[in-house]
């Protein structure tokens, strides 16, 4: 037989620990810390020196009597409505022995979530429609999904109360959906835009690309034709018609930075897609969305009340100049679409002998529900006074004049 030989094995100290809270609030102190011995193995000898050590740690003077720490925040609502309680505590520090406590209490409570909770019958219960789920939710709040797969964004739906006080799902709102092919063109119509989606065609890759190279017109004059052909399929999301507008002002946009010349296709096109926008089929779509506007929309108080239709009329009142400026004196342009009829025209002010009246009802192809419209404009001759002047210093005027079919159907009843 034979034995094995072990060596001895000393004991290690560990780290020391962190150091203790003082031992008094105010005056001098002391602190400690410890340290811990590995255990010794095989006649290996014990850890050498001290396993805890001390320290003086200096505070503010005592005062005689008691004085409050700040007050902690306060706790959590012991209820989530119908009233409940939170607290909050304090510390009295400093007190010397012959001195008195802090005046007043340690601990304050107060009433919180004092809402009324809601009954069932004013909680909408959880509910299956247009292929989404949407949760028991109380009456007054909103539920939210994702848009369906062929659009980016969020659903809303309302839970409200109706006049038997008995909550209801109100429809989903579409308003903040956007359409892949709508988003795919707005991002390319940006005037930072710098990459281009495969869905985009390649012609208006490539006319895009030469508006990088001072001919971004022509790139927009490919981007309102592939607008034109989506407005004309009548199957889009209420986003879609805030998207559009936008495009139409990214359009615009680009056409005034270019000094770009629209020409009659262009400006065919352009007021055919506002036509598009503001069929009669719409109104629901333009009322959701002039909603989502009322509620988020951080302008001033006309436009948070028709954030779309203000937009889309501040953008035909700009594209309409674009083309006036391109136009020669005496010059005009007449469109009638199904939804609206435009009246375009470069008048040197001299020109201007009498009132001016639109629309002309009685004008060669004139569209049946403008001939018939009680509505008219006139323009009284005395208001072309010479304020400006083209090149050769002759004062002209662009005017530009606009009968809506539909418009006052897509506007939010007055509040």
């Amino acid at each position: 037989m034979c034995s094995a030989w072990l060596p001895a094995v000393d004991g290690q100290w560990q780290e020391w620990s962190a150091w203790s809270d003082c031992s008094v609030t105010c005056a001098n102190g002391t602190q400690q810390r410890k340290r811990q011995c590995s255990a010794a193995a095989h006649g290996g000898s014990e850890c050498r020196g001290h396993w805890a050590e001390s320290r003086e740690c200096p505070n503010p003077e005592c005062t005689a009597n008691g004085q409050w720490n700040a007050w902690a925040a306060w706790s959590g609502c012991s209820k989530s409505c119908d009233g409940g309680w939170q607290r909050r505590v304090r510390v009295c520090q400093g007190l010397s022995v012959t001195g008195q406590p802090c005046d007043g209490s340690g601990e304050e409570v107060r009433r919180c979530s004092e809402q009324r909770c809601p009954a069932p019958y004013e909680i909408c219960p959880e509910d299956y429609a247009v292929s989404m789920l949407w949760r028991r939710t109380p009456s007054g709040e909103l539920a939210f999904n994702r848009c369906p797969p062929n659009a980016t964004g969020t659903t809303s739906r309302r839970c409200s109360l109706d006049h038997r006080g008995v909550a209801y799902w109100e429809q989903p709102s579409y308003a903040r959906c956007i359409a892949n092919e709508y988003r795919y063109l707005q991002q390319s119509s940006s005037p930072t835009a710098k990459l281009f989606p495969a869905q985009i065609t390649t012609e208006v890759h490539g006319h895009l690309a030469k508006g990088q190279r001072n001919l971004a017109g022509n790139g927009m004059s490919q981007v309102t034709k592939v607008l034109l052909d989506l407005t004309q399929r009548r199957n889009f999301y209420a986003g879609d018609l805030l998207s559009s507008v936008e495009i139409l002002r990214n359009v615009t946009d680009t056409f005034k930075r270019a000094s770009y010349e629209p020409s009659s296709d262009d400006v065919q096109n352009f007021f055919q897609i506002i036509s598009n926008l503001l069929e009669e089929e719409n109104r629901e779509k333009w009322e959701d969305a002039q909603q989502v506007g009322l509620r988020f929309q951080q302008l001033n108080t006309v436009a948070m009340i028709y954030p779309g239709s203000v937009e889309l009329m501040q953008v035909t009142e700009e594209f309409i100049h674009i083309v006036g400026l391109g136009m020669k004196d005496f010059h005009s342009a007449y469109l009638m679409t199904g939804n609206l009829v435009t009246s375009i025209q470069r008048l040197p002010a001299v020109s201007v002998m009498t009132d001016i009246n639109f629309p002309m009802k009685g004008r060669k192809g004139m569209v049946d529900w403008a001939r018939n419209s009680e509505d008219k404009m006139v323009i009284p001759k005395g208001i072309f006074v010479p304020q400006a002047a083209d090149m050769d210093g002759s004062p002209v005027f662009i005017l530009g004049m606009v009968l809506y079919k539909t418009l006052g159907l897509m506007l939010p009843a007055p509040r």
